[in-house]
C-alpha cells in the first residue's frame, strides 16, 4: 500500500479499528532521559522522553531503532502504524503515571510529499493529531504549524494528577476558576510563567486574568526562604485601579486568602 494512500485511510475514522498493544521495554532512565523500545513484527521502534530540568515538560520521539532519517517509510499497513501508535501511547501513559509529567511535545516531521508551506499541517502530523482527538477527545491540544504538538496531560489522566497535587498546580486550578475568559493558551501562559524552586517555593505572575467581578487583574507571587513571611502576593486591579501586597508564612495561608477575596469561599 502507498504511503499516502495509507495516511488518507488513517486521517478516516477507521484509525482505531485495528491494533495490538506490543510488549515493550525501558531501556534508560538517566537523569531527565528515557528510553523505551519495542518490536512491531521484525521492525524494532526507539522512544524517548527528554524532560526540561525542571521536569515539566518532556519532548517525545520515537521511529525506527538505528534510522535517522525524518522522512523514513517502513511501507507498512494500517494495523502496524496503528500498533506503533497505540504502543507509544501506552508507553506514554507509564511514564506519565510514574512520573507525574505534565505536559509532552512532539512533532510531525514533513515528508517528501509535504508542502514546504508553513500553513499546511504535515500528513504525519495529521495523522497524530487525528490519533489524538480520536483517542482523547476531552483533552487539552496545542498545534502550530511547523508540525508541533503539545499535549496536557492532566486533561488526559486527571486522575493522576487531582491527588497530592504540587503548590503550580494548585495555583493553576486557582487562575482556571477565577479567569472568567480562561482558554488554553491562558492556561499555557500559566504553566510556563510559574515554577517551584529549588526551596519548594512558588514564584510567578500572570500577565493578565480577566474577571467578572474584578475585570483585568494582575497577580505576582515571590517565595523568600530567608524572610519568615516568605511570600509576597501582589494584586493589581486594574479596572479599579486598585493595588494590594500582602505577606504571608506559607502557601497555604496565600490560597486561603486568593480564595476569600475572590470570593471563592
Amino acid at each position: 500500500m502507498k504511503f499516502k494512500t495509507l495516511l488518507e485511510d488513517i486521517l478516516t475514522d477507521r484509525i482505531l479499528l485495528e491494533y495490538e498493544v506490543q510488549p515493550y521495554t525501558q531501556t534508560t532512565e538517566r537523569g531527565s532521559r528515557l528510553d523505551y523500545s519495542f518490536n512491531v513484527g521484525d521492525i524494532e521502534y526507539a522512544v524517548t522522553l527528554l524532560g526540561t530540568e525542571d521536569k515539566q515538560v518532556y519532548e517525545l520521539g520515537f521511529g525506527v531503532a538505528g534510522e535517522n532519517d525524518s522522512t523514513y517509510r517502513t511501507g507498512k499497513d494500517v494495523k502496524h502504524l496503528n500498533t506503533v501508535l497505540y504502543t507509544i501511547d501506552a508507553i506514554v501513559k507509564e511514564a506519565v503515571v510514574k512520573y507525574r509529567i505534565k505536559k509532552i511535545i512532539f512533532s510531525g516531521a514533513r515528508g517528501e510529499t509535504d508542502s514546504k508551506l508553513p500553513f499546511i499541517d504535515p500528513i504525519r502530523m495529521k495523522t497524530y493529531f487525528r490519533f489524538l482527538t480520536n483517542k482523547y477527545p476531552n483533552a487539552n491540544f496545542d498545534k502550530d504549524h511547523f508540525g508541533n504538538i503539545q499535549v496536557y496531560m492532566k486533561t488526559i489522566y486527571p486522575e493522576v494528577f487531582d491527588n497530592n497535587k504540587d503548590k503550580k498546580e494548585i495555583m493553576l486550578d486557582f487562575l482556571e476558576v477565577v479567569n472568567d475568559d480562561s482558554n488554553e493558551n491562558d492556561y499555557w501562559r500559566w504553566d510556563s510563567s510559574f515554577k517551584i524552586d529549588q526551596y519548594g517555593g512558588l514564584n510567578g505572575e500572570t500577565d493578565a486574568i480577566s474577571n467578572a467581578e474584578y475585570g483585568t487583574v494582575n497577580l505576582e507571587l515571590y517565595y523568600d526562604p530567608a524572610s519568615y513571611k516568605k511570600y509576597d502576593l501582589k494584586l493589581n486591579f486594574f479596572d479599579l485601579d486598585e493595588e494590594e501586597s500582602e505577606l504571608f508564612t506559607n502557601f497555604d495561608d496565600v490560597m486561603q486568602y486568593l480564595k476569600q477575596r475572590f470570593n471563592l469561599i
